[in-house]
């Protein structure tokens, strides 16, 4: 059996992803790859003795095993976002975007000493210890309209 029907076979069978589906739909399914990529390619079969195709399915199967986990960890942050309170939320936010709590207090109209509770609150429910923690959970989220 072909290596493409064998991924195929694998991906439905295992993940069941329509991506997969889609992507492996037809046995004629073509890689495309520069001089570069095809040489790498071409000398790690030659030094593990396997085929490119068996390669190529490797590299496709953790490809979408690392998509399916990011979107599980994306997934599993907007839950805990949607548990913090709106007051939890901004005061997060405003940290994510820079301020200080002298800062954030002055904008929401609290005291320092509440913004910190709120953070600690805040971060206990996310996990996480300080802001550069929070910092990077938040990384790919934009905060801007929060200003």
């Amino acid at each position: 059996m072909g290596w493409i029907k064998r991924l195929k076979r694998y991906l439905l069978r295992w993940w069941g992803w329509q991506d997969a589906r889609e992507l492996l739909e037809q046995d004629g399914a073509r890689l495309e790859l520069d001089g570069e990529q095809a040489n790498s390619l071409q000398q790690m079969a030659q030094q593990q003795q396997r085929s490119q195709g068996e390669l190529v399915a490797e590299f496709i199967h953790a490809g979408l095993t690392q998509r399916a986990v990011e979107k599980e960890r994306a997934q599993e942050l907007e839950r805990r976002w949607a548990e913090l309170s709106r007051r939890e939320q901004q005061v997060i936010a405003l940290i994510c975007r820079g301020y200080s709590n002298a800062q954030i207090s002055f904008g929401l109209n609290l005291a320092v000493s509440t913004v910190k509770v709120y953070a600690r609150q805040a971060y206990a429910k996310l996990g996480v210890h300080n802001r550069a923690q929070l910092r990077v959970l938040f990384s790919g989220w934009d905060f801007s309209a929060w200003d």
